[in-house]
């Protein structure tokens, strides 16, 4: 397994070999079946996290 268990933040997202800019699939495209790509890393996409909330971790401070 080696470095991969620390690379808990979704980098890169593709379905069908296409650029996912969302957290989500829908169910049309589970029925329709393909091929869903991940690209992990070890640090968050600060960029992104508040854009498109892709991660395993709660940022912010929330009540």
């Amino acid at each position: 397994m080696g470095k991969a268990i620390n690379n808990i933040h979704v980098k890169s997202i593709w379905l069908n070999g296409e650029t996912l800019n969302r957290n989500y699939i829908t169910h049309k495209e589970i029925l329709a079946g393909g091929t869903l790509k991940f690209e992990m890393s070890s640090v968050p996409n600060l960029n992104k996290i508040f854009e498109n909330l892709i991660s395993a971790k709660i940022y912010g401070n929330f009540p």
